[in-house]
């Protein structure tokens, strides 16, 4: 509902209940299924969602700061499963240095907190590949793909562009979806 109605236009109220209750719910299925940790970072999701569909910036430093938490709580989850393979590492690792570049100058006041999120979503990422699988490091990627996507739209992209908002909220989703499934096989 959020994807193919609310996505691309301005900031409402309801948009952002929407937006907040698909990821609340996956929180709450992950709770009733017995993962509780889980269902925290699902939960602080939620909260970074609903803190994004808002404007200004105070509501964008709970959001970020909510995925932020989000992220601590995955890499807990994932950590310990074993090294990613290198060539992740390689292309994870390039894609958090490249934000020195086409981001973080971008940023204004915001560079340090933007600066530590990419290290968090970077380590989650490297966490889950850690793992063999398939379910965890597509959600991660995925996961990912959504917050470059973000990033590009908030920070340098030119005008609101339905298709790119669309595509966030398909990768994002699809990507902690996989990433609830995935955990709840070895949690």
């Amino acid at each position: 509902m959020y994807g193919a109605f609310y996505c691309y236009r301005a900031p409402h109220w309801v948009g952002g209940l929407v937006k907040t209750v698909s990821t609340a719910s996956l929180g709450l299925l992950a709770l009733l299924s017995g993962f509780p940790v889980l269902a925290v970072a699902l939960g602080l999701s939620s909260l970074g969602d609903l803190a994004l569909s808002r404007q200004g910036e105070r509501w964008f430093m709970g959001g970020l700061i909510s995925f932020a938490l989000a992220h601590a709580v995955y890499i807990f989850l994932l950590f310990g499963a074993g090294w990613p393979p290198v060539l992740i590492i390689a292309a994870l690792g390039g894609l958090a240095a490249s934000t020195r570049w086409w981001l973080l100058p971008y940023t204004a006041e915001l560079h340090v907190p933007v600066a530590v999120y990419v290290l968090l979503i970077t380590g989650m990422g490297l966490a889950a590949w850690g793992h063999d699988s398939w379910l965890l490091r597509i959600g991660a990627t995925l996961f990912i793909a959504s917050d470059v996507t973000l990033a590009w739209h908030l920070f340098r992209a030119k005008g609101n562009m339905p298709a790119r908002q669309v595509a966030l909220w398909a990768l994002y989703y699809t990507g902690q979806v996989a990433l609830m499934m995935g955990l709840g096989q070895f949690l």
